[in-house]
C-alpha cells in the first residue's frame, strides 16, 4: 500500500496494486478473473489472473492419449501376450490408450493447433 507519509487527515493511502489489459486481450481471454490477495508476510498485495480456457481439457486428453498411443506402440512385444509380465494398472492403461483411433483425435489435434496460433 503507499502512503504519502503525512499525518493525521493529510495522510492517503492507496493500494497501487492493479492488473491491466487491454481490449484485444480481453477479448482472447473472455472468460478471465482478477482478485487482490491479502497480504500474508510482505508488505505486497499479490495480484492473481485466473484466465479460463474450455479447450485445455481437451488439449491435454489428447497429449496423454498421444503418449500413452507411443508408450503402448513401443510395447506390442509385451503386449502380444496379453501383457501378463505388466501390472492391471498397465494393462487396463494400454488397453485405454489402444481404444482411441486417430481418426478420433484429428479435430482436437485441429483445435489445439488452431488455440496455439
Amino acid at each position: 500500500m503507499w502512503d504519502n507519509c503525512r499525518r493525521g487527515t493529510s495522510n492517503v493511502k492507496k493500494r497501487l496494486y492493479r492488473f491491466m489489459a487491454t481490449p484485444s486481450w480481453a477479448a482472447m481471454y473472455p472468460l478471465h478473473y482478477c482478485q487482490n490477495l491479502p497480504r500474508v508476510t510482505s508488505d505486497h498485495y499479490p495480484v492473481v489472473v485466473e484466465i479460463l480456457i474450455p479447450e485445455l481439457n481437451e488439449m491435454r486428453t489428447i497429449h496423454v492419449v498421444s503418449i500413452g498411443s507411443e508408450a503402448a506402440a513401443s510395447l506390442t512385444p509385451d503386449l502380444q501376450d496379453g501383457g501378463t509380465r505388466l501390472t492391471l494398472d498397465s494393462r487396463i492403461n494400454f488397453a485405454l490408450f489402444n481404444s482411441f483411433t486417430v481418426l478420433q483425435c484429428i479435430p482436437h489435434i485441429e483445435l489445439s493447433t488452431s488455440t496455439m496460433l
